[in-house]
């Protein structure tokens, strides 16, 4: 038998350690790694004509936020974060910027000659870095639906696996209001499989004071809430009692020296045990947050374990790069 210890998925750092624990000696890895963006070099953008991308494009979440509650003229926003305010003649007049500036619109009107020249960089889109069980240090660079664990390792087109936990990677930002460069997080997490029974269990990310709250729900059914509206610090609820499935949550703090209180919670299936733990760092509409998830149990040693952290891992990572994207650059002060 295989002893899955700790699964740790993480936005910045994934822990992972795998007791094996059979025929064989005892074995126990533990690894750390943290998520890290960093710049590629492209091409410089040619010259802009008059259909100018928006200036909020170029943002990343905190300041995207504050640009949503501004009203009327947002020039003197850009303007503290190093843009140049700059004016064409006449609608015909091609907009230019200096090199290394970006020509952008911060109106909506087409025939308003005013726009802005904002420094910019190109990065990458950072994504969740995990180690696989196997001590493979890997990045999910692509967004969307990611298997994070499936057993058995390999599963027939006609049957469903026994436990499969997938993860919906999302930017804070949506890609299509942005030039792209918001770091993907853990959105979402489905647990699914024969093992689970016929209702899936999905959970949400969402800060405790916010109108969408940190929630789960069983197939269909209604969301059940954690929040500061809904349950007591350090209460455990039991959400889901089930054959096959039970469901508890709690608010709790378990690093009070990097992250505050915040809502978890715990699905047993059969002699596995998927633990799914939110960070949210922020206030109200401003909040991030991310999910975890860690899985402890034991499953059949012919079984395998497959998804991105398990043996998958590295085949599933093979000659996906990251994707560039471009923010604006401000200087230093």
């Amino acid at each position: 038998v295989f002893w899955l210890r700790y699964l740790i998925f993480s936005q910045d750092c994934i822990i992972s350690q795998l007791q094996y624990i059979s025929m064989v000696p005892l074995f126990i890895s533990l690894s750390i790694l943290c998520t890290a963006p960093f710049s590629t070099a492209l091409r410089t953008l040619e010259q802009m004509h008059v259909d100018l991308p928006p200036c909020h494009a170029l943002l990343d979440f905190t300041k995207f936020r504050q640009h949503n509650l501004l009203v009327g003229d947002t020039g003197r926003f850009f303007e503290a974060y190093g843009c140049e305010a700059r004016s064409a003649e006449s609608s015909d007049t091609e907009r230019t910027c200096s090199e290394g500036k970006l020509a952008c619109a911060v109106s909506k009107e087409p025939l308003d000659g005013k726009f802005m020249c904002c420094g910019y960089e190109y990065q990458s889109r950072a994504g969740p870095a995990i180690t696989t069980m196997l001590g493979q240090n890997l990045h999910i660079w692509k967004t969307g639906l990611a298997t994070l664990l499936q057993i058995p390792l390999t599963v027939s087109d006609q049957k469903v696996p026994e436990l499969l936990v997938q993860g919906n990677i999302l930017p804070y930002t949506p890609y299509w209001e942005t030039l792209g460069c918001e770091d993907g997080r853990i959105t979402e997490v489905t647990i699914s499989g024969s093992a689970v029974g016929a209702e899936n269990v999905t959970v949400r990310s969402g800060s405790l004071e916010t109108s969408q709250p940190f929630a789960v729900r069983l197939g269909e059914g209604p969301w059940q809430e954690l929040s500061w509206n809904t349950t007591v610090m350090d209460q455990e609820i039991l959400l889901v009692s089930g054959p096959t499935v039970a469901l508890t949550g709690v608010i709790s703090q378990h690093d009070p020296d990097h992250w505050g209180p915040d809502a978890e919670i715990q699905a047993k299936v059969g002699n596995l045990s998927i633990t799914v733990l939110q960070h949210t760092t922020g206030r109200e509409s401003s909040s991030k947050a991310m999910l975890d998830v860690s899985v402890a149990g034991k499953y059949p040693k012919y079984s395998g374990v497959g998804g991105w952290l398990g043996s998958d891992g590295a085949n599933l990572a093979e000659g996906v790069l990251p994707v560039p994207c471009m923010t604006m650059k401000t200087p230093l002060r």
